[in-house]
């Protein structure tokens, strides 16, 4: 699942929290295309600094979801609301109702 951060500094920093707990993205389209033009293609090289793309497989347990979002809201630095044990995250619970 794609991820466009608006700071690409905090992409290495993110992928290198996934990894250090064993949760495994990538870089996507980065670098761009070898031989492509970049300096003709000013957007697109903007949005490969800044785009990640999260795990999404079928292995992927509730567990690491949570530490996924953790390690995010860490690098942004952001405070993310805390939810009672057994909580979906948002979005979460609306997914797994529609795959019931």
């Amino acid at each position: 699942m794609p991820l466009l951060f608006r700071d690409p500094d905090q992409v290495e920093p993110f992928n290198a929290a996934l990894a250090a707990v064993s949760i495994f993205g990538r870089r996507y389209f980065h670098p761009l295309q070898p031989g492509c033009d970049v300096s003709r293609l000013p957007i697109a090289r903007e949005v490969t600094r800044r785009i990640y793309c999260l795990p999404l497989h079928s292995h992927l347990e509730q567990e690491d979801v949570t530490e996924i979002c953790d390690l995010l809201a860490s690098t942004l630095e952001c405070n993310r609301p805390t939810r009672p044990a057994g909580m979906l995250p948002l979005g979460m619970a609306q997914a797994t109702e529609a795959l019931s």
